[in-house]
């Protein structure tokens, strides 16, 4: 089930397709320009619950968002993993 889909075009980025696809639990990312196809399905360590969104910035990094796990992954253009922002152990009892 695709979840989110996103196309980047700009002067300075080629055209790319991203989606989230919560039922494989991956990303899935499409270069028009160079025509590659990669899937982002997890992290060094830790595997994709429910993939949900997906935003790019101006650096191309791509962010992901998974619903279940609480985080947001932070992956380079080709995919590979830098960072994540959030916090597994969050409850709906604490306060921002």
């Amino acid at each position: 089930m695709i979840s989110c889909l996103i196309r980047m075009a700009s002067p300075l980025i080629p055209i790319k397709y991203m989606w989230t696809d919560t039922g494989a639990r991956l990303l899935h990312v499409f270069d028009m320009k160079n025509n590659k196809y990669f899937q982002i399905r997890k992290t060094e360590s830790e595997e994709f619950l429910f993939t949900i969104g997906i935003a790019v910035d101006s650096n191309e990094e791509i962010y992901m968002t998974d619903s279940m796990l609480r985080k947001v992954f932070v992956f380079d253009k080709t995919g590979k993993y830098l960072r994540e922002i959030g916090n597994l152990n969050y409850s709906s009892d604490q306060q921002a």
